[in-house]
């Protein structure tokens, strides 16, 4: 049974690391539960960036969300166990299609 979690634990990462990648979401720096990330041009479209914040700020699995205007990275703080499910990488998937598509 754990090589089986082990192994949906990595089926999970890689799909997230295929959509941050899609997206040229650059990963700045990760610890389980939280994550520094930054897209080039978010400093430049003020109104992506404060839709894709309050989007992210209302997604359940997201604790809390800062954005930094001196390096453009933003970094969220989130549920660790939430983002192993299905609905959660759903749900990031729409918000990303909304913001970058």
């Amino acid at each position: 049974l754990p090589v089986f979690a082990k192994l949906k634990n990595g089926v999970v990462q890689l799909k997230i690391r295929s959509l941050l990648e899609r997206y040229q979401v650059e990963v700045l720096h990760h610890t389980p539960g939280r994550v520094r990330v930054r897209i080039k041009n978010w400093k430049d479209n003020r109104s992506l960036l404060n839709g894709l914040l309050e989007d992210i700020r209302l997604d359940p699995a997201v604790v809390s969300v800062a954005f930094t205007e001196e390096t453009g990275s933003i970094l969220i703080h989130y549920h660790q166990d939430m983002v192993k499910e299905s609905t959660t990488h759903n749900r990031w998937q729409e918000l990303f299609r909304k913001h970058f598509e």
